[in-house]
């Protein structure tokens, strides 16, 4: 295949413009399908696949050819990529370790503080909310395996947590003027939707149940009213 001079000649490009012609769509029913490889047999094509943000990674194999529909190969916790494909199979995954700090506001001409390391675990942690009272911190963390929403004393202490979904995602808490409720999003079905909670405990109240994402949902100051993003109208609005 010719190119400019000196420039990187790259197999991948010679392509006869007639096998371009015959490209198909090989349907997967994820939401993301990334990084695919031929198996070593050559009629099945491995790649990375998400149902929903947050959700966790897997590994799964369609056929090349025919109408088989994907197959689940192997499910990982963390992000996948670089996958190839010899006598065994290898991949890389991306894990992160979020966690919350703290600092005090300074004063007018005092020097500024510097921040402590407040709720850390070696999983995710974040998106940490004061009650409206001071005396508590709405978080996320993935601690017990999946994020869930926790609620810990305002010195960091005496963690419990709030849900119990088991994933993909749970996030963004907050309080209700009262400090009685939590308000927050999560996807166990797929889609976003809207959910409360009592803190004292308590069943978890579904809000919202739309196939659009429902997100980001907070009270009003009042409580009469509660505020949240979604897509349901085709486009992310309030």
């Amino acid at each position: 295949m010719q190119g400019r001079p000196g420039a990187r000649q790259d197999a991948s490009l010679a392509l006869k413009p007639a096998s371009l012609l015959n490209a198909r769509v090989r349907p997967t029913s994820n939401r993301w399908s990334v990084n695919p490889v031929w198996l070593p047999e050559g009629d099945r094509v491995l790649y990375a696949a998400q149902n929903a943000p947050g959700a966790p990674h897997e590994l799964r194999t369609i056929s090349a050819f025919g109408t088989a529909t994907s197959g689940k190969h192997i499910l990982v916790n963390e992000d996948s990529s670089e996958i190839a494909v010899g006598r065994h199979l290898v991949y890389s995954r991306i894990r992160r370790d979020s966690n919350i700090w703290r600092a005090r506001i300074a004063g007018e001409g005092e020097p500024a503080q510097a921040a402590e390391l407040f709720i850390a675990t070696t999983r995710e942690d974040g998106k940490a909310r004061y009650s409206p009272d001071g005396s508590k911190i709405a978080y996320t963390s993935a601690r017990s395996g999946s994020p869930e929403i926790w609620v810990a004393k305002a010195d960091g202490s005496s963690h419990v947590r709030v849900t119990e979904f088991g994933g993909p995602l749970v996030g963004y808490a907050n309080w209700s003027a009262d400090g009685q409720r939590l308000i927050f999003y999560a996807r166990p079905d797929g889609q976003a939707d809207v959910f409360e909670k009592p803190v004292a405990g308590g069943k978890v109240r579904r809000l919202t149940d739309d196939p659009a994402d429902d997100t980001m949902p907070c009270y009003s100051r009042d409580g009469a009213w509660i505020y949240f993003s979604s897509s349901r109208s085709g486009q992310v609005e309030i």
